[in-house]
């Protein structure tokens, strides 16, 4: 039995990602397809193409680089330390702004408080 077959368009479509970015990670070798048709060039996927697709928007919400996603694609050993390292990284950036919004909601509320008694005065 042979996989379905996807072409660009629909895996385009179905990811909301743009043509253009499919055929570009697919330059930079993220994802190659299954079929090129030799007239027309256009790039026919499977669906288990469609799942690595799928994983490199999953990293690519996560803030990992397209040079770490390549990693994560190729060698699968290395998932874990990448994924744990841009854990901590995001885990820092929770951190930091979190300390600006309780800066910033301490300043809304000494400026309600001031605006509150400069009103009662």
């Amino acid at each position: 039995m042979q996989d379905e077959l996807f072409s660009i368009g629909v895996l385009s479509k179905v990811s909301k990602i743009s043509v253009d970015t499919i055929r570009y990670y697919d330059s930079i070798g993220l994802l190659t397809p299954a079929y090129v048709c030799s007239e027309s060039k256009y790039r026919y996927y499977n669906e288990s193409q469609a799942e690595i697709l799928a994983k490199i928007l999953e990293w690519k919400s996560y803030g990992c680089s397209l040079s770490e996603i390549k990693i994560l694609v190729n060698d699968p050993i290395s998932t874990d330390s990448i994924l744990r390292r841009r854990y901590l990284i995001l885990r820092e950036e929770f951190v930091r702004i979190q300390n600006v919004l309780n800066k910033l909601e301490q300043k809304i509320n000494s400026e309600v408080q001031n605006e509150k008694k400069n009103f009662v005065d």
